[in-house]
């Protein structure tokens, strides 16, 4: 299993309908490289596909700096037409496969699907009771 499938855009997905997911290209792992295909799969625990079986896609790619290793190649690609449940929680699946056929599968964490809008909260610059507007010292700001 590739071990760099941790690329996704958010942890957290906001349609019910599409996914997007990224990983790092997968290079000589397992064994394979050259000119790979890959194909992604989504499941309700890592590594299954009982969402949606895998599929083969187009990834874009990018060359994208980390903190750590410089600059990896990043693949990412949309999954449609995937019919989530709000509050559900899926995991993408990654396979690349080379010309002769040997493949390498790779498995994400896991994402939570949350198609809620946000609250739309306030800031009060006072204390917990009331809202001022303005502060009788320079020490400090109060606010929360």
């Amino acid at each position: 299993m590739h071990p760099l499938l941790d690329h996704q855009p958010s942890r957290y997905l906001t349609s019910l309908d599409a996914g997007t997911v990224g990983w790092e290209a997968f290079g000589q792992f397992g064994g394979i490289s050259g000119n790979l295909t890959y194909d992604v799969a989504v499941g309700s625990c890592q590594c299954c596909n009982d969402i949606r079986d895998f599929v083969r896609v187009s990834p874009v790619a990018a060359q994208v700096p980390t903190p750590v290793r410089g600059t990896v190649l990043m693949w990412t690609t949309i999954v449609p037409n995937l019919q989530l449940l709000d509050g559900s929680t899926i995991f993408y699946t990654i396979r690349g496969t080379n010309v002769i056929g040997k493949s390498a599968t790779g498995c994400s964490l896991q994402v939570t699907v949350d198609s809620t809008a946000p609250f739309q909260g306030a800031v009060f610059d006072g204390d917990l009771e009331r809202d001022v507007d303005f502060q009788a010292t320079d020490e400090y700001v109060f606010a929360q």
